[in-house]
């Protein structure tokens, strides 16, 4: 059967952030196909950006935290090309090239993951990336004209198999700005 190594997905997020200084909330919706084989993973996918904010925020005033005409926008779309791959250890290896529509500029991303067992229906997940940006990517929407590392992730989440094809997930992230989103 051909499609037995092709896998499609969707996925979906909310944030709201809370703080005296700023409001911000953002949703994103995002379709991923994949193609699986003995040597690794190709994903191909995109990724919709609802900043119910604007892109920057709002001031508790109600102005926009950046009033550039990308710090006021309201949403966004990437598409983007990843590889992936179990290496020694069996730590999961990763690389993604992303392309976001709206500001023309690339950025890359690349990470490491682990995965624990600790019963047949529970594992603990770690992972960690680094990002980097190309074409002024932060530049466009209020940061330095520069390329540069843009942010660091790590996670930790507790997968739950609730039936064969159900999941629920707990997880606990912190998003690092690196020198290219200052």
């Amino acid at each position: 059967n051909p499609s037995a190594d092709l896998y499609v997905s969707g996925n979906a997020f909310y944030t709201n952030v809370v703080s005296d200084s700023v409001t911000y909330s953002e949703a994103n919706f995002g379709l991923n196909v994949s193609y699986v084989s003995g040597e690794g993973t190709v994903s191909l996918g995109f990724l919709h950006y609802q900043f119910f904010d604007g892109f920057s925020g709002k001031r508790p005033d109600g102005q926009p935290v950046n009033n550039t005409s990308q710090g006021t926008q309201t949403d966004s779309t990437e598409i983007y090309l990843g590889i992936s791959n179990s290496t020694v250890y069996d730590i999961f290896a990763y690389a993604s090239a992303v392309y976001d529509l709206r500001i023309d500029a690339f950025y890359f991303e690349a990470g490491l993951a682990k995965e624990w067992k600790v019963h047949e229906d529970i594992s603990i997940d770690f992972a960690a990336s680094i990002g980097y940006s190309f074409d002024d990517y932060y530049a466009t929407i209020g940061g330095d004209a520069a390329d540069g590392f843009t942010h660091g992730i790590v996670s930790l989440a507790a997968p739950i198999a609730l039936t064969e094809s159900l999941t629920f997930t707990p997880h606990l992230s912190a998003n690092f700005s690196l020198n290219a989103r200052d």
